[in-house]
Protein backbone atom coordinates (compact mmCIF):
# COMPACT_ATOMS: atom_id res chain seq x y z
CA UNK A 1 0.00 0.00 0.00
CA UNK A 2 1.75 3.37 -0.77
CA UNK A 3 0.54 6.93 -1.29
CA UNK A 4 -2.42 8.75 0.07
CA UNK A 5 -4.48 5.77 1.14
CA UNK A 6 -0.76 4.14 3.32
CA UNK A 7 -0.67 7.71 4.67
CA UNK A 8 -4.14 7.80 6.39
CA UNK A 9 -4.13 4.41 7.75
CA UNK A 10 -0.43 5.69 9.47
CA UNK A 11 -2.24 8.31 10.69
CA UNK A 12 -5.26 7.10 11.86
CA UNK A 13 -3.29 4.13 13.97
CA UNK A 14 -1.21 7.05 15.44
CA UNK A 15 -3.91 8.73 16.47
CA UNK A 16 -5.84 5.48 17.99
CA UNK A 17 -2.32 5.14 20.09
CA UNK A 18 -2.25 8.55 21.53
CA UNK A 19 -5.97 8.38 22.40
CA UNK A 20 -5.11 5.26 24.52
CA UNK A 21 -1.98 6.00 25.69
CA UNK A 22 -2.37 9.78 26.34
CA UNK A 23 -3.39 8.67 29.94
CA UNK A 24 -6.19 10.11 32.37
CA UNK A 25 -4.37 13.18 33.36
CA UNK A 26 -4.03 14.37 29.17
CA UNK A 27 -5.97 16.66 27.64
CA UNK A 28 -5.90 15.91 23.37
CA UNK A 29 -5.79 19.56 22.28
CA UNK A 30 -5.10 19.21 18.81
CA UNK A 31 -4.23 17.63 15.29
CA UNK A 32 -1.38 18.80 13.86
CA UNK A 33 -1.77 17.02 10.44
CA UNK A 34 0.93 14.05 11.36
CA UNK A 35 1.31 14.85 15.30
CA UNK A 36 -0.73 15.60 17.96
CA UNK A 37 -0.77 18.55 20.95
CA UNK A 38 -1.44 17.45 24.54
CA UNK A 39 -1.36 19.63 27.48
CA UNK A 40 -0.85 17.54 31.08
CA UNK A 41 -0.27 19.54 34.65
CA UNK A 42 2.25 17.38 35.69
CA UNK A 43 5.91 16.86 33.74
CA UNK A 44 5.79 13.48 34.78
CA UNK A 45 2.51 12.54 33.43
CA UNK A 46 3.56 14.61 29.83
CA UNK A 47 7.01 12.56 29.45
CA UNK A 48 5.36 9.10 30.30
CA UNK A 49 2.32 9.54 28.12
CA UNK A 50 5.33 10.60 25.35
CA UNK A 51 7.07 7.26 26.25
CA UNK A 52 4.23 4.92 26.07
CA UNK A 53 2.71 6.56 22.55
CA UNK A 54 6.60 5.88 21.84
CA UNK A 55 6.69 2.45 22.19
CA UNK A 56 3.00 1.66 21.11
CA UNK A 57 4.21 2.67 17.61
CA UNK A 58 7.62 1.39 18.08
CA UNK A 59 5.54 -2.45 17.67
CA UNK A 60 3.99 -1.32 14.85
CA UNK A 61 5.38 -1.49 10.97
CA UNK A 62 4.31 2.28 11.21
CA UNK A 63 7.22 5.05 10.93
CA UNK A 64 8.61 5.58 14.43
CA UNK A 65 7.31 8.89 16.03
CA UNK A 66 9.15 11.41 18.17
CA UNK A 67 7.90 13.87 20.77
CA UNK A 68 8.84 17.08 23.04
CA UNK A 69 8.17 17.95 26.49
CA UNK A 70 8.39 21.52 27.39
CA UNK A 71 7.05 23.02 31.03
CA UNK A 72 5.49 26.49 31.16
CA UNK A 73 2.37 28.56 31.33
CA UNK A 74 0.69 28.78 28.41
CA UNK A 75 -2.21 30.91 27.13
CA UNK A 76 -5.95 29.14 26.81
CA UNK A 77 -7.56 30.45 24.12
CA UNK A 78 -10.77 28.75 22.56
CA UNK A 79 -9.83 25.38 23.44
CA UNK A 80 -6.27 25.56 22.15
CA UNK A 81 -3.09 26.92 23.85
CA UNK A 82 -0.14 28.98 22.93
CA UNK A 83 2.59 31.43 23.97
CA UNK A 84 6.79 30.74 24.65
CA UNK A 85 6.10 27.54 26.77
CA UNK A 86 4.03 26.28 23.50
CA UNK A 87 6.76 27.67 21.17
CA UNK A 88 9.48 25.95 23.11
CA UNK A 89 8.02 22.36 22.70
CA UNK A 90 7.48 22.84 19.08
CA UNK A 91 10.79 23.94 18.06
CA UNK A 92 12.15 21.20 20.42
CA UNK A 93 10.66 18.92 18.44
CA UNK A 94 12.46 19.87 15.18
CA UNK A 95 15.54 18.20 16.97
CA UNK A 96 14.04 14.66 17.81
CA UNK A 97 15.14 11.95 15.75
CA UNK A 98 12.52 8.71 15.25
CA UNK A 99 11.72 7.11 18.59
CA UNK A 100 12.78 10.38 20.37
CA UNK A 101 11.49 12.41 23.47
CA UNK A 102 13.49 15.06 23.92
CA UNK A 103 12.65 17.39 26.96
CA UNK A 104 13.88 20.92 28.59
CA UNK A 105 16.03 21.24 31.84
CA UNK A 106 13.39 22.62 33.39
CA UNK A 107 10.94 19.01 32.85
CA UNK A 108 13.86 16.78 33.63
CA UNK A 109 14.46 18.34 36.86
CA UNK A 110 10.72 18.02 37.83
CA UNK A 111 11.11 14.29 36.86
CA UNK A 112 14.19 12.97 39.31
CA UNK A 113 14.09 9.62 39.63
CA UNK A 114 10.93 8.76 37.14
CA UNK A 115 12.51 8.00 34.17
CA UNK A 116 16.37 7.75 32.43
CA UNK A 117 17.60 10.88 30.69
CA UNK A 118 20.67 11.18 28.54
CA UNK A 119 21.98 14.59 28.07
CA UNK A 120 21.36 16.08 24.54
CA UNK A 121 23.38 19.06 24.97
CA UNK A 122 21.94 22.79 24.05
CA UNK A 123 20.07 23.96 21.28
CA UNK A 124 19.34 27.52 19.81
CA UNK A 125 15.75 27.57 18.74
CA UNK A 126 14.35 29.98 17.00
CA UNK A 127 12.83 33.26 18.99
CA UNK A 128 15.33 32.61 21.93
CA UNK A 129 18.09 34.42 22.90
CA UNK A 130 19.62 31.97 25.07
CA UNK A 131 20.57 27.84 24.09
CA UNK A 132 18.16 25.99 25.65
CA UNK A 133 19.10 22.71 28.03
CA UNK A 134 18.09 19.62 26.52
Amino acid sequence: MRGDEAAIIAIDRFFEVVAREQGEHGWFVKSLGDGAMLVYGDPVDAVAAGARVIAAMRSTSLPRVHASVHRGIAIARSGDFFGGCVNVAARLLAFAGPGELLATEEVVSECVGAFEWEPAGERMLRGLTAPVTV
